[in-house]
């Protein structure tokens, strides 16, 4: 009998020094070898730790992406969760047998679906701009999403959960996402994306150079829309998010939506 099969990863090495040195650089906790010459630096943080100066998350952070590195910073502090010096990722403080007994940890902040939708009379909500009759842009609202830890380790090193910066007025809110999320963000705003050669999944670390690049133009192609899942469908209807008629099914965050309304919204994003 053959042995089965033994499941793919990602090389991962502990307490690494950057290569700017050590009066310079940064040590990381975990640094995980990902897809297409991804670098994850992951950084547990508990105790206590400043918003600037030289030893603080700003000036870590930075120093990591000088050195090609994606910091990715995890804790269990509420408050850690509201700071926007990087990407913050957090789970539920727990005993230290909780965790050992279910073997992962439930990421309950600092990943996010992002909603894209028109600004019209129809919308679900308030345009950003401040205009009562919205203003006719598409705009985008994140929404919280929970992860399992291992899974976001994996799918960061992989390149399927991206790092983006989100901006409200003056202010810049940083977050994960997943990477089609953060394509069809670029597309509304014009940023540049990091991508991952697909000949380069094969679910394991690669050897191979960055192809870190930005996309110049893009051109997404319509999606058809599959709500045949049980799950889709309403107890009770609801009005739909675009044109406020009753509808007994959910879109793909969970909010009352008819399915040719969604597609031909999609279809006019496409076509702007």
């Amino acid at each position: 009998m053959s042995a089965p099969p033994r499941p793919a990863g990602y090389r991962a090495d502990t307490e690494v020094h950057t290569r700017t040195g050590p009066r310079r650089g940064i040590r990381t906790d975990t640094l995980v070898e990902g897809e297409g010459g991804l670098r994850i630096g992951w950084e547990v943080q508990l105790s206590t730790v400043g918003r600037d100066g030289p030893r603080s998350v700003r000036s870590r952070a930075a120093k990591a992406l000088e050195d090609g590195i994606t910091p990715a910073w995890h804790t269990d502090r509420a408050d850690y969760a509201h700071r926007n010096d990087t990407q913050w990722t957090r789970s539920d403080r727990l005993p230290a047998y909780v965790i050992a007994k279910s073997g992962d940890l439930r990421v309950v902040s600092g990943f996010r679906a992002l909603d894209f939708w028109r600004c019209d009379h129809r919308a679900l909500y308030q345009c950003p701009n401040r205009r009562q009759t919205g203003c006719g842009d598409m705009h985008v609202t994140p929404k919280p999403r929970d992860i399992m830890f291992d899974d976001l380790v994996r799918k960061t090193a992989a390149g399927l959960i991206v790092p983006i910066e989100h901006r409200v007025g003056t202010r810049v809110h940083r977050f994960w996402v997943n990477d089609e999320d953060h394509v069809r963000y670029a597309e509304i705003h014009g940023v540049p994306v990091r991508t991952v050669d697909p000949k380069e999944q094969v679910g394991r670390g690669s050897q191979g150079g960055p192809t870190c690049r930005p996309r110049v133009t893009l051109v997404p192609a319509q999606r058809v829309l599959d709500w045949s899942n049980p799950s889709r469908s309403l107890a009770q209807p609801m009005p739909c998010r675009h044109c406020c008629m009753l509808a007994h099914l959910v879109d793909d965050y969970g909010v009352p939506c008819h399915k040719v309304c969604q597609e031909e919204v999609e279809e006019a994003a496409l076509v702007d």
